[in-house]
């Protein structure tokens, strides 16, 4: 079974087998994330790592601490500036 990925529109991931997520930078933030890359693409990390523990925590949804494996891409499939992180969430805690 392939992983469905799930973008950056606020989805809740189902915690059941696993998860394949990617989180994009806003496009009015690209242009300061080219210049500025250090800083940004560390925010980036930070910020849906921190999201992803939040809601996994949240006794609503799974209630535990997950193990996350996260990659940076910069460029989209178009070859244009496109700061993402792809991130693998285990189902379960």
């Amino acid at each position: 079974m392939r992983p469905r990925p799930l973008l950056s529109s606020g989805a809740i991931p189902a915690w059941k087998t696993g998860n394949f997520i990617a989180r994009t930078l806003p496009a009015e933030i690209g242009d300061i994330a080219y210049h500025n890359k250090a800083i940004i693409y560390d925010l980036l990390f930070k910020a849906s790592s921190e999201t992803m523990l939040t809601i996994a925590a949240d006794p609503k949804h799974l209630g535990a601490k997950v193990g996350i494996t996260s990659v940076l891409h910069t460029w989209g499939s178009a070859m244009t500036h496109h700061p993402h992180v792809h991130m693998i969430v285990p189902g379960g805690g």
